[in-house]
């Protein structure tokens, strides 16, 4: 166990525009990467509200960031038209800012009031975080924890002696003048769950909060809580090891004169992904139906009535599969399915304008037997287009399948002959 004297912040924003808000998301993160005092950082969403938990070494780092991101954050408050038809308005508002940290390192936040922030602070009584619960190996890592946020009202700080029989990543109780909160840092579902039993036991809960990715949320005992809020983890959160453990001196990701695109600042960085990924045969780069239907799960998460409506496969690329790429620098079928990947048995063409929703209930009204093929799709076989490219046409234009097989690095029909060929199209 480690002393932990770092500050936690968490920005709130009220979101007006979905898919203009996650396009300033990417933009926050890549410029995050650039910072030396970021220990984690990352965004999680729940309805029309986001939040971004970050955390840094000191006060002066977080207040370096306010600056260093002022592009991205007058990017999404600017009013313009962003629907047809209706009024100008931002993409998101900031809501809050919660701050949590030593008594010393708070008071610094004092400025952020007198700009107008809606500002709360909880000073940090006894917080410590687990070593070996980092991978310290890695620059940087995706943050793929589970975090609860426990509030009481104002009475005796709890003791971290509650949580001895848990395996936690971190955890850390604050105070204010009217409530104590508890934030729990977890690896496992099961860890979460034990921490939450182990301090539920302290009496009722005024707030409670769980965070994390989708499918672990589902899993966690405490989405049967009636205080409970559920905050979906968006892609590109991450966590320093080598900030933690203080042995390392972290090495900025990106350079000022590197190309912009996050997919090709990671390559260059990391050269091993790119003779590894580029070389591999595309047709080993396929996804399962039911990992495209994960995808459309998340984009409905995203955008939630929206969804069906509006989103197309270059919203998807933007939003999901680009910055998977990033983080991992493999292509997004190589995200979710280890080496040597899932051979396709389908090519599937589309429209990068096409609507996102047509397009995955085309495929699954086409395919019969979904456990028996593996789909290669453009999107997710590659590292993921360049954000402005559209292609042109649209939602008139359907996507069609076929058998294939590779030819000069790219996948094609192995049909026997030209009859063949047309009856496999559709």
């Amino acid at each position: 166990m480690v002393a932990d004297t770092t500050v936690d912040i968490r920005v709130y924003w009220k979101v007006h525009h979905r898919l203009d808000f996650i396009s300033g998301v990417i933009d926050f993160v890549n410029q995050t990467k650039k910072e030396e005092q970021v220990l984690h950082y990352g965004f999680s969403v729940c309805e029309g509200e986001a939040v971004c938990r970050e955390a840094y070494k000191s006060a002066q780092g977080f207040l370096d960031h306010i600056e260093n991101v002022d592009g991205p954050i007058q990017a999404i408050t600017e009013k313009r038209t962003r629907v047809v038809g209706q009024e100008p308005m931002p993409a998101a508002v900031l809501s809050k800012v919660e701050v949590f940290g030593p008594a010393e390192e708070v008071a610094q936040f004092a400025q952020l009031k007198e700009k107008g922030i809606a500002l709360q602070c909880w000073e940090i009584q006894e917080a410590v975080y687990e070593l070996s619960q980092f991978n310290l190996t890695e620059k940087d890592a995706q943050d793929n924890s589970i975090t609860l946020v426990l509030m009481w009202s104002c009475g005796n700080t709890p003791s971290l002696s509650l949580l001895s029989e848990v395996p936690f990543r971190r955890a850390a109780f604050s105070k204010n003048e009217k409530s104590i909160l508890g934030n729990i840092v977890c690896n496992s579902v099961a860890t979460a769950d034990a921490a939450l039993a182990a301090l539920q036991k302290l009496g009722p809960l005024v707030r409670l909060e769980a965070y994390g990715h989708r499918e672990d949320l589902a899993k966690l005992a405490v989405i049967g809580e009636p205080k409970a809020s559920l905050w979906s983890t968006l892609h590109g959160a991450f966590y320093v090891p080598a900030g933690y453990n203080k042995l390392l001196r972290r090495r900025s990701l990106y350079s000022e004169e590197d190309d912009p695109s996050p997919t090709r600042a990671f390559l260059r960085q990391h050269s091993e992904f790119g003779s590894g990924t580029e070389s591999r045969p595309v047709e080993r780069r396929a996804i399962t139906l039911q990992q495209l239907m994960d995808v459309e799960t998340e984009a409905r998460m995203l955008w939630g009535e929206k969804y069906e409506d509006n989103v197309t496969l270059h919203d998807i690329n933007t939003a999901i599969i680009q910055p998977a790429c990033a983080k991992h620098g493999v292509p997004y079928a190589l995200t979710v399915n280890k080496e040597p990947g899932l051979h396709a048995t389908i090519f599937v063409t589309h429209a990068w304008q096409e609507n996102f929703h047509e397009f995955v209930e085309s495929i699954k009204d086409a395919i019969h037997n979904p456990k028996s093929v593996d789909l290669r799709l453009c999107g997710v076989s590659n590292h993921g287009q360049d954000a402005g490219v559209r292609a042109a046409g649209g939602r008139s234009t359907p996507c069609t399948l076929h058998p294939c097989v590779a030819t000069c690095g790219a996948l094609s029909g192995g049909l026997q002959s030209e009859c063949e060929r047309w009856r496999g199209l559709w």
